[in-house]
């Protein structure tokens, strides 16, 4: 998704800046990212590319939209990522948002593994065949809205 995100990647702290060694799939190029919230009323964050300020990936929490969303994480990742405890991750899923948003889906079979403590990240392709690659969310989100849980 390419959007005026209006920020500018010098005045973004080095605290703030997530590092994905290898980029996220299709975008290998680009390995510096900030997740911002600028809408604290909706669920959606964006992955804003700190290279190119017109990038910007829309994800969620997987867990608003599916709370039995499991999986494992191993211990290539564990060592990539230099992960100690399960808390040290942040899972997030890439949501693709088309013309009708009715067909809005999200990637539950790749998510966006980000460890909280280094910044570190790396969007991983699940080994177990569970989950979709564009599972529609569209009444999840709905239902997230009405109910007021976001």
């Amino acid at each position: 998704m390419t959007k005026d995100s209006g920020i500018n990647s010098k005045n973004i702290s080095e605290s703030n800046i997530i590092y994905f060694p290898e980029g996220l799939l299709g975008l290998e190029h680009l390995n510096r990212y900030v997740l911002l919230s600028p809408e604290s009323e909706l669920p959606f964050r964006y992955l804003q590319s700190v290279e190119d300020d017109s990038l910007a990936v829309v994800v969620i929490d997987p867990y608003l939209y599916m709370p039995d969303y499991r999986f494992n994480i191993y211990d290539d990742v564990i060592d990539f990522l230099h992960i100690s405890e399960a808390s040290d991750v942040l899972a997030l899923s890439v949501v693709v948002i088309p013309k009708d948003i009715k067909s809005m889906t999200a990637n539950f079979a790749a998510p966006v593994l980000v460890n909280v403590n280094n910044r570190t990240a790396k969007q991983v392709v699940l080994q177990e065949n569970v989950y979709n690659i564009r599972h529609p969310i569209f009444e999840e989100y709905k239902a997230l809205i009405s109910q007021g849980a976001v």
